[in-house]
């Protein structure tokens, strides 16, 4: 038998072992006449048990899944006044679509909720296995009101932003470099390619790291005033997911 198969028989039958023995204390439980307390300290193990098969089973799944995945395409580009590609990135709906035989293969669905608190835009996504376990992960992004954007325009763009971040950050996702006959041509360090290998790194670099490549960029003269703006605002929007995940102020 494949070995895929092998794993999915076996996660079967283990699921089934662990609801027959909580049953059966149970049903013995009750042949017995047990006294009430200690029902109630059966049914509660049962629920443990169960809980914490369900948590075996969802990080086990989500371990399959991350090793699967594929580093996601950015299928989006934002073009410069002459066409030539600034950057490019995944949008929400490209990643779902990118992953979703993954996500059914292994049993997961989610949900994305938003709240808007003051002056930031909250996403949530609950990553919930068919086995009963749930996970959350969270991102908030602040509102830009200098942007040239409305009112509606500026909540839309954070809400995507904060939902693909949100998304990605539950499931381990990462997207990759585009390809290289999709970058502009430039010159010298001012090319396009310089550029998204600066932005590719974003990701990577810790709060200090990042504040210390900002100055840096702000005073440089190796990069346009339009990627310094792009590269600031990536890394400002960075460092409140970090703050976000590690509940710093």
């Amino acid at each position: 038998m494949p070995p895929n198969k092998m794993s999915k028989q076996t996660k079967k039958t283990e699921l089934v072992v662990v609801g027959n023995q909580a049953e059966n204390l149970i049903s013995q439980a009750i042949e017995k006449g047990v006294n009430v307390d200690t029902m109630e300290r059966l049914l509660a193990m049962r629920r443990e048990l169960k809980a914490e098969h369900a948590k075996e089973e969802f990080n086990r799944a989500m371990a399959e899944f991350q090793s699967e995945c594929p580093i996601i395409k950015k299928t989006k580009k934002v073009l410069n006044k002459d066409k030539t590609t600034r950057y490019s990135y995944a949008p929400i709906d490209s990643i779902v679509n990118q992953v979703r035989s993954l996500l059914k293969a292994h049993n997961f669905s989610y949900t994305i909720d938003t709240k808007t608190e003051n002056d930031k835009v909250l996403a949530i996504c609950t990553v919930t296995h068919a086995a009963g376990h749930s996970q959350t992960s969270s991102f908030d992004i602040p509102i830009d009101k200098e942007s040239f954007m409305n009112n509606q325009q500026r909540f839309a763009s954070a809400l995507t932003f904060g939902k693909r971040y949100a998304f990605c950050n539950a499931f381990g996702i990462l997207t990759g470099d585009e390809d290289d006959d999709s970058k502009g041509a430039g010159d010298g360090d001012k090319s396009n390619k310089g550029f998204d290998k600066l932005m590719q790194l974003v990701g990577k670099c810790s709060i200090s790291e990042l504040q210390d490549y900002m100055k840096k960029i702000e005073k440089s003269d190796k990069y346009t005033e339009d990627q310094k703006a792009e590269y600031i605002d990536t890394a400002q929007k960075r460092i409140v997911e970090l703050k976000s995940n590690n509940n710093i102020q």
